[in-house]
């Protein structure tokens, strides 16, 4: 039963949302056991249940793509608490309601506006070395271990 188990757990499908989420957190040991799990087990399509996606490029693009767009989320909510704005205005003009606001309450507590930029350069970083054909994998494990660290 404990092996069904642990077999279980480590081939559990994991989801774009759950590396962009641990990456933003700046929680580099889940980051990175997340990344690891896509890669070696494939990335969950929770837009088609039961699909999995394991072309390591499709990956790569799903990843950037989420991270790209939760990070633009973060900074347009720093930029609009460090000018002043209400925390609730700012979490509305991102579109954050509910229990995901608490989350990202969380997380916009761990950044300022400088290591948002240092984590919006080392994507785009990644990025160039992807299309340059460094191996995806180490390029985005380098991308989430430099922008957990700044």
């Amino acid at each position: 039963e404990e092996e069904v188990e642990r077999i279980c757990a480590n081939a559990r499908l994991v989801g774009t949302f759950e590396f962009v989420d641990a990456v933003a957190e700046r929680d580099a040991k889940r980051a990175w056991e997340t990344l690891g799990a896509i890669f070696d087990h494939g990335l969950a399509d929770y837009k088609r249940p039961g699909r999995v996606v394991t072309n390591e490029g499709s990956i790569a693009m799903s990843l950037l793509g989420a991270l790209s767009w939760r990070l633009g989320q973060l900074q347009d909510i720093r930029s609009a608490l460090d000018a002043g704005t209400r925390e609730f205005e700012a979490f509305a003009a991102a579109k954050v309601f509910g229990p995901r606001q608490e989350a990202m309450r969380r997380t916009i507590r761990k950044h300022t506006s400088a290591s948002l930029r240092a984590a919006m350069e080392a994507l785009f970083q990644v990025n160039l070395e992807l299309r340059s054909g460094h191996d995806r994998r180490t390029a985005i494990e380098k991308m989430a271990s430099s922008i957990c660290r700044k």
